[in-house]
């Protein structure tokens, strides 16, 4: 815009240096050599329309020219002027949120709670939770009954099903309230959880006692389901036997696997 205003105060030599020229390469060339232009000014110069040299849009460009270093002040002053920059960015937000906004869709706590831990929603802290034979129930409150477990956060839970899978989950996958295993792991036809149980405290038994379908006595040592367990579901044996029901015990005389 300043290269094309002082294009026009100087118009006759900028004229001639152009017909002297032998293209556009040239022009540009010749303007920034005899006249000082920048690159930019002299590629501007070299795609002007002649009718952009009238003295009705040299005035236009002139008006434009001035709200431009206008605008530039302004935005140094709010650039040097943190308060100023602060109301101002308040003001926009209020202007987005006014055009935007809609109702909040979570609950804001005081204090240190990670979120609404309502039946349904996750939690990054610890909870207690009770498993059953085809669900389990989690809360964040204590609900002083021996058949809940105190779950720490990021703890890996260790499950062993009727079809001999151990199927590792982490407590943040856990979801409050009473809900169905099929929730958080994929069980096969006729699959049922036979333990749960934190993966750290598998350290504490020798052994799972197991009933297969058919009977019989089983054991396999609790290291197999410590080391088996995958987030996909792993026998922990190769054994093609169907559990009906097991234990984690200290010893056993059971027949291993």
């Amino acid at each position: 815009m300043e290269g094309l205003i002082r294009a026009y105060s100087i118009l006759d030599e900028v004229i001639a240096a152009i017909k002297a020229s032998k293209g556009r390469a040239d022009v540009i060339s010749n303007l920034q050599t005899k006249f000082n232009f920048t690159q930019r000014q002299a590629e501007a110069i070299a795609d002007l329309k002649l009718h952009r040299l009238s003295s009705l849009d040299i005035q236009k460009l002139k008006n434009e020219l001035a709200e431009n270093l206008k605008e530039q002040d302004r935005i140094k002053t709010i650039l040097s002027n943190q308060q100023m920059f602060n109301e101002l960015l308040k003001d926009r937000y209020k202007e987005v949120a006014t055009q935007f906004g809609d109702n909040r869709k979570t609950e804001i706590f005081n204090g240190d709670q990670y979120e609404a831990t309502e039946d349904g929603s996750k939690t990054d802290k610890p909870f207690y939770c009770s498993f059953g034979k085809d669900e389990y129930y989690a809360d964040t409150e204590d609900p002083n009954n021996v058949n809940f477990k105190y779950i720490e956060p990021e703890r890996e839970i260790v499950f062993l099903t009727s079809k001999l899978r151990g199927i590792l989950r982490k407590s943040s996958d856990f979801k409050m309230g009473r809900h169905k295993y099929s929730e958080i792991i994929s069980l096969k036809d006729d699959e049922e959880v036979l333990i749960a149980i934190e993966k750290d405290a598998l350290t504490n038994f020798n052994y799972i006692e197991m009933e297969t379908t058919n009977g019989d006595k089983v054991s396999v040592h609790s290291s197999f389901l410590e080391i088996s367990a995958t987030k996909r579901g792993k026998k922990i044996v190769a054994k093609k036997i169907e559990i009906k029901s097991a234990t984690l015990v200290g010893t056993t005389d059971y027949h291993k696997l």
